[in-house]
């Protein structure tokens, strides 16, 4: 008698699923997908902590499994390519409006590594009109662990990061083709009278200038360590005791000397992001951004009067 037979490849798949469900804490809601031909298996739903807010987040996971992952070292941060993927599904992947992670389950070790697609697609855009399939580049610093504090850290920063992108290109297009102004205004709201009041409509252009740094900063990988407008706040209501009054130019201008280091730096390291890094995918789909980026990278001295203007800025 004749009976169906077990594929290796499909054991090999449902293994590399029940090994990605290990990965997964049990607070974080997994949506498998039915129908899986179009790139994508599961769709997770990050959850911070037990009971902690369903909040909307998503981000899409493609598995994939393999024999054993061929690393180019034994090192900690050895590398490796998983090649083969379709330029078609890249493409659908780019197209997705929420970040989208490549798992590839290594049989040998049991372990799952994980690879930031759109972010490599930025880097090698070229690629994508040159060959018929793409590689994606593998790093053991990118093992998907989340049962530890690091590894949790390590991919949520990573899912955090990409999801930012869009207010990342709205940020620091603002403060490229402003930069002359911004300097202007933290050098026109500097060492003014400690006791006077900064009304509403100069605390909200303090707070959107903050956030929009912010936000450059996060995705540029520079560490965020001023406090936050509402910290500023309850100290100035600490030392003034003002209730009438949100915060004085004192405090306002803490603010200001604490952001004007880091308000330099994204300047250059955005800059370097799209208009190096990044730059074919930038004059492909925000070709705006991708000039602005471009002629600071290749004129870096038009920052330069700018960083000597606030050289005296000191957080």
């Amino acid at each position: 008698m004749r009976f169906p037979t077990r594929a290796e490849s499909h054991v090999a798949e449902t293994a590399s699923f029940k090994r990605l469900e290990r990965c997964i804490p049990d607070h974080w809601i997994v949506r498998y997908a039915s129908e899986r031909d179009y790139g994508v298996d599961c769709l997770i739903e990050p959850v911070m902590k037990p009971g902690g807010p369903v909040t909307g987040d998503l981000l899409a996971i493609q598995m994939k499994s393999i024999d054993e992952i061929a690393w180019n070292s034994t090192a900690e941060d050895a590398e490796a390519t998983f090649s083969g993927i379709k330029v078609e599904t890249v493409n659908y992947w780019m197209g997705l409006p929420v970040p989208v992670f490549l798992c590839v389950h290594d049989r040998k070790t049991d372990e799952v590594i994980y690879a930031r697609v759109k972010r490599q697609v930025r880097h090698r855009y070229l690629e994508l009109e040159k060959q018929d399939t793409f590689g994606f580049r593998l790093s053991r610093k990118f093992v998907l662990d989340l049962s530890t504090d690091r590894g949790k850290v390590v991919f949520l920063v990573s899912f955090l990061q990409e999801k930012a992108r869009p207010a990342f290109a709205r940020a620091l297009t603002e403060l490229l083709m402003q930069r002359e102004a911004f300097a202007e205004y933290i050098k026109y709201h500097l060492d003014r009278d400690s006791f006077m009041e900064v009304e509403t409509e100069e605390l909200a252009r303090l707070s959107h200038f903050y956030n929009t740094v912010r936000i450059v900063a996060d995705f540029s990988g520079i560490d965020w360590t001023i406090p936050s407008i509402e910290h500023f706040m309850e100290g100035d209501q600490k030392l003034f005791k003002h209730d009438w009054m949100q915060i004085h130019e004192r405090t306002q201008d803490s603010v200001l000397r604490a952001l004007t280091p880091i308000f330099l730096r994204v300047l250059r390291k955005g800059s370097e992001i799209v208009g190096k890094h990044e730059i074919h995918y930038w004059y492909a789909q925000d070709p705006i951004l991708a000039k602005l980026a471009d002629e600071i990278t290749l004129n870096p001295w038009m920052l330069d009067n700018i960083e000597k203007g606030l050289a005296h800025v000191q957080p």
